[in-house]
């Protein structure tokens, strides 16, 4: 009785999916009843596209996808008094009214 085998080498690549960047947000201000806007830009190392979307933050602002590497900020408070976004220093945003801004919040 004869037996056959063959041997087959198999090499399997994985990749692991690296997490995108988000290019700097500057600190942006907007008087009650204007609005405001600010192009925000990421990258994916995989080349994937990004969806920009908001965590967190007042009511009056959208955060919106505008293509594979680009979304956008708006702000529209209507009648609320003067707010602003500053950085806390660790990739966080704070938001103010103008009085909070005034009493040193």
């Amino acid at each position: 009785m004869q037996t056959a085998s063959t041997t087959t080498v198999l090499t399997i690549s994985v990749q692991a999916n690296r997490a995108p960047t988000l290019n700097a947000i500057a600190n942006m201000t907007v008087n009650e009843n204007a609005t405001a806007d600010q192009v925000i830009t990421g990258t994916d190392a995989d080349a994937n596209a990004l969806t920009f979307t908001k965590a967190a933050g007042p009511t009056f602002m959208t955060v919106t996808t505008t293509n594979a590497t680009t979304g956008n900020i708006h702000l529209a408070p209507g009648i609320l008094g003067l707010w602003d976004v500053r950085g806390d220093g660790n990739g966080h945003r704070q938001w103010h009214t103008a009085s909070e801004r005034q009493q040193g919040r």
